[in-house]
């Protein structure tokens, strides 16, 4: 019991002695733990990354410089390891774009389908814009402009944007030029903070 007692004291000693470099290093592990857990980049993030994600870990990829198969591939080994589900469902978002890259429209919009079921709010934004487009789905405007509603309600600011062309598309049953420019208005005011 002597010989436990002696050892801690010595031991606290020691450190007290060594107090800086434990103070730096314990304050750099913390760091770097807290940073790689909130925002883990690896190469899904930095292949997929969507200019309209707020959640984005890594600089955006504009959709004609994607690389579809590395993207496809990086992200379903992210999703593999992946033990977050805020990441899962970025993953998902990142490597529906894959799949709409290369035209693999059932594949893009399970995925898409997975990361809005997480409640990822760029994958609300992201079949919005699908459907206002209709490329390759049935085109519908009722649903898109609830998406673009619900993501611009999660803090996805391009969702203005896309409320912008929705109501300014002569197509949209709901065309409003007033409406069309307030939101295009929100969307230029947003996006320079």
């Amino acid at each position: 019991m002597l010989f436990n007692k002696k050892y801690i004291e010595k031991l606290w000693v020691y450190i007290f002695n060594k107090k800086k470099n434990y103070l730096i290093f314990s304050i750099v592990v913390l760091i770097f733990f807290s940073f790689n857990k909130a925002y883990p980049i690896n190469i899904c993030d930095k292949l997929g990354a969507l200019e309209a994600d707020p959640k984005k870990t890594s600089k955006p990829v504009l959709f004609e410089d994607l690389d579809a198969k590395k993207i496809i591939i990086n992200c379903t080994n992210a999703l593999i390891k992946a033990k977050n589900s805020d990441n899962i469902s970025r993953f998902y978002l990142q490597r529906a774009r894959g799949f709409l890259k290369i035209g693999s429209i059932n594949d893009a919009i399970s995925d898409l389908n997975k990361s809005y079921e997480l409640g990822y709010p760029a994958a609300a934004f992201a079949l919005a814009t699908l459907f206002y487009l209709g490329d390759d789905v049935t085109q519908d405007f009722k649903l898109a402009k609830k998406l673009f509603f619900e993501s611009y309600n999660l803090g996805v600011i391009w969702a203005a944007k896309g409320l912008y062309f929705l109501y300014s598309d002569p197509n949209y049953d709901g065309n409003n030029e007033k409406i069309a420019h307030m939101w295009e208005k929100v969307f230029s005011q947003l996006i320079v903070e």
